[in-house]
């Protein structure tokens, strides 16, 4: 049986595409060809090559002797390449027939079908409907009889550019000649579910269920086979024949706990409950076994806050409880405002507590849901004590809040270090930004301390945090700590040069950005620096704008994409000429790359002032071979 079971899921990867051995194998087989094989491709003499040539004249693979299948195959990548030739130059199906024919012409039956197939296996998602035709109509032709590789290629195409109805119908050739192989069989299957035929579909399960048992069975379908049955159960529910696609399908042994839980999930999907009842009847009149995820989709899917309960229960004496049948309890309860189906759905918390999901669902039970109360801070204190240590709660970001908020205002800064102990540090950025957005400079250092690794960027962000508190001495006293630590890099400076600026206060600024040059380096002022100085400057003093451009430069810093778009965007009525003319030689000498933003940028600043003569010089550069590609239409003026 486990030798069964390996070769069936050896056929089974056959299924899922090409795979690297194939790559390398082919690979070979060409390098023999190229140092050792006695087979050449005849020189394409002038007029030759085209499709429809006359006999003797086609560009073809030729050997002093008939070739074996093995040798066959090896000159199959001329073949690709002369077929290739023709597709890219439009060629239909009766001009593709007629190369085959002319390449093929010399070749015995044998050797015509090896040659096809490894034409097959080397173009790959290459092959087109037309190439199809063509094979099928030289085939039929020479009468050449269908090997059952060659068989399942063909289908294999016909299924992956969706012409399913070809594809049965060269199934049923393929299973008259007595050449259909269990891959045959299953693409055969994937064509008729692509019809959307359920009789036809289940016809050929039943055939399958040997091969489908030995792929789906166990906790971790097959890839392949799983699509195929979801595919099947797809089918069946569009159909209205879930039912039935049940009975057929414990009949061939192959209604597995995983098909129980993907039927189910179609039933809440399509909102079907009677269908839902149905099937959950037939698994209990059977004796089929639920997991914790189909019982969570009984509780999606229930008609009242009862069923709800008896799922919950059911999987609490099966123990079976899983993150998904308690994420499903927990919306089941706020739905329905229901606080027994909550205290349920919390007595398992011990099982899955440090689940963050199910932590972040558990906290909107007594914030939102059937256990409010009037303590809402104490409430959910009390159930992250109790349930939740050790969970990231702060993967869902408002839920998160509510938690350190609720630690906060009780000064459970224990609660705080535990949060912050296990946080990732973008959501520990998130919490500093959110708590400065709020005004609450304060709370924002409170987390800070907590965060057992401060590191740059967490500096960065609690500076952010006084900047939007306006809080420019707690932004020095942050500045201090981080460079005291180590901790400062080029982002501190450029921040508290944005402190200052919003400030005004231009000394310290001076000193921050002299203090940036003279340790250089890493620390040096960047584009983002000057960029902030620039754009801040440009309302009030256009004449500092270029003094500081100049600056900019002496530092060894070059204006980027940001600098241009903020001197375009000044760019007004009343803008002097020599304002305009010295921002577009600023664009000109710009080592990025111009691009569709920018180029409107400078159109619509050439067109405000009325520089048409500018605007055309910038268009003239469009004809040369750095023209910027436009994707999108833009309305100027």
């Amino acid at each position: 049986m486990q030798q069964w079971n390996e070769t069936m899921q050896q056929i089974w990867g056959l299924l899922v595409g090409a795979q690297s051995e194939i790559v390398i194998f082919l690979a070979a087989i060409l390098v023999h060809a190229v140092l050792f094989g006695r087979y050449k491709v005849r020189t394409l003499q002038k007029g030759q090559g085209g499709a429809g040539t006359k006999q003797g004249k086609c560009l073809s693979a030729t050997a002093d002797a008939a070739p074996t299948p093995l040798q066959a195959a090896e000159v199959a990548m001329p073949l690709v390449r002369i077929v290739k030739q023709l597709m890219q130059k439009g060629a239909d199906s009766t001009e593709l027939t007629a190369e085959l024919v002319c390449q093929l012409q010399t070749s015995s039956d044998e050797e015509a079908s090896v040659m096809l197939v490894g034409m097959f296996e080397i173009m790959g998602k290459a092959v087109t409907s037309k190439l199809l035709v063509a094979v099928r109509s030289v085939m039929s032709d020479r009468n050449l009889k269908l090997t059952p590789r060659l068989g399942e290629l063909l289908l294999r195409n016909y299924a992956g550019i969706q012409l399913y109805q070809e594809a049965r119908d060269f199934a049923i050739c393929v299973e008259r000649e007595g050449v259909l192989t269990p891959i045959s069989a299953v693409l055969a299957l994937r064509a008729t579910l692509g019809t959307g035929d359920f009789d036809a579909s289940i016809s050929q399960v039943k055939k399958l269920a040997a091969l489908l048992q030995a792929s789906i069975s166990g906790d971790a379908p097959s890839p392949a086979p799983k699509s195929i049955m979801q595919q099947l159960i797809v089918v069946a529910t569009q159909k209205s024949e879930l039912p039935r696609l049940l009975q057929e399908l414990y009949v061939c042994r192959l209604c597995t706990p995983w098909v129980l839980e993907t039927v189910l999930a179609e039933c809440v999907k399509a909102g079907d409950r009677q269908t839902l009842h149905a099937v959950e009847a037939f698994a209990t009149a059977h004796g089929l076994e639920l997991t914790g995820i189909a019982y969570a989709q009984l509780i999606r899917g229930a008609d009242s806050v009862t069923d709800a309960k008896r799922h919950l229960a059911a999987a609490g004496e099966g123990e079976v409880v899983v993150e998904e049948l308690l994420l499903a309890a927990i919306d089941a309860a706020i739905l329905h405002g229901d606080a027994v189906l909550a205290q349920a759905a919390l007595h398992h918390l011990n099982v899955l507590g440090n689940s963050a999901e199910v932590a972040a669902a558990a906290i909107r039970l007594v914030v939102e849901g059937p256990l409010r109360c009037d303590n809402v801070e104490g409430a959910v204190l009390n159930l992250y004590d109790k349930h939740l240590v050790g969970a990231n709660v702060l993967v869902d970001q408002h839920v998160g809040q509510i938690l350190v908020d609720s630690a906060l205002k009780r000064r459970r800064m224990d609660v705080v270090t535990q949060l912050m102990t296990i946080a990732e540090g973008s959501q520990q950025h998130a919490l500093l930004k959110s708590l400065g957005t709020q005004n609450r400079l304060g709370h924002a250092k409170d987390v800070f301390n907590a965060c057992p690794q401060p590191n740059a960027s967490l500096f960065n962000a609690l500076l952010d945090a006084c900047n939007a508190c306006r809080d420019v001495r707690a932004a020095e006293g942050v500045m201090e700590e981080a460079r005291a630590t180590g901790m400062a890099d080029v982002v501190t400076y450029n921040t508290m040069v944005k402190a200052y600026l919003q400030s005004g206060d231009l000394v310290r600024l001076r000193a921050t950005i002299e203090a940036m040059r003279s340790q250089g380096g890493d620390l040096a002022p960047n584009c983002v620096t000057f960029n902030e100085l620039i754009g801040a400057t440009i309302r009030t003093n256009s004449e500092g704008v270029w003094a500081l451009i100049k600056e900019m430069r002496s530092c060894g810093v070059s204006p980027n994409q940001v600098t241009c778009s903020i001197l375009l965007k000044s760019i007004q009525q009343n803008s002097r000429s020599s304002d305009v003319e010295k921002t577009l030689a600023v664009v000109d000498s710009m080592e990025d790359t111009l691009d569709e933003v920018l180029l409107s940028s400078v159109c619509e600043a050439c067109i405000r002032v009325g520089r048409f003569d500018l605007l055309a010089r910038q268009l003239e550069r469009q004809h040369g071979a750095d023209r910027v590609h436009i994707r999108s239409s833009h309305t100027y003026g």
